[in-house]
């Protein structure tokens, strides 16, 4: 997979914002990465959304910076981001079992 694949801009809602950005970063091999640095973040979620949001112009392709804001909203509401933790994880049992049969 390229990794300037692009991610979907505006989605119908909040679910489905959130199985977007799952789908994204399964597709382009960062659910495992992102799951760690999620949990790990969840006590600082606001500060590490604002994080995000500063490193995004830095970020070299349009597409990673349209899905690092899109990322950052979900950081930051608490909510949204343990929903994000929670399908990442389910996603990444379903491969490990289908590796593991």
């Amino acid at each position: 997979m390229a990794l300037e694949q692009s991610m979907p801009l505006h989605a119908d809602g909040p679910d489905q914002d959130i199985e977007t950005t799952a789908t994204w970063l399964e597709e382009v091999g960062l659910a495992g990465p992102a799951y760690l640095l999620l949990h790990g973040l969840r006590p600082l979620s606001f500060v590490g959304g604002q994080g995000l949001l500063f490193l995004q112009p830095m970020l070299p392709f349009g597409t990673w910076r349209e899905a690092a804001e899109r990322l950052a909203g979900l950081i930051e509401d608490r909510s949204r981001l343990n929903t994000l933790l929670e399908t990442l994880e389910a996603r990444l049992d379903g491969k490990r079992r289908k590796e593991d049969a």
